[in-house]
């Protein structure tokens, strides 16, 4: 089941993050993502993170940071 959906700007950048709930062999996995569009919209910026219920509650603090610091920077060719 969806968790938790919503828009976000990471520096600069429109997006969304979801969270994601399901039972696999009686363990609640969760999985968060957050997909960042580039200013142009040419290109998706996905990360995925995915672990047990258990790691999600331990550690949901820093992994709330980790996704609010993401930044995206477009790369240069040449």
């Amino acid at each position: 089941h969806v968790v938790k959906q919503q828009q976000v700007r990471l520096g600069g950048l429109t997006g969304i993050r979801q969270v994601l709930s399901w039972d696999t062999a009686g363990q609640t996995q969760t999985l968060t993502s957050i997909a960042i569009v580039n200013a142009a919209r040419t290109r998706l910026y996905w990360l995925v993170g995915r672990c047990a219920d258990t790691c999600a509650v331990e550690r949901q603090q820093e992994l709330e940071a980790a996704l609010n610091s993401i930044t995206v920077k477009e790369p240069t060719v040449g």
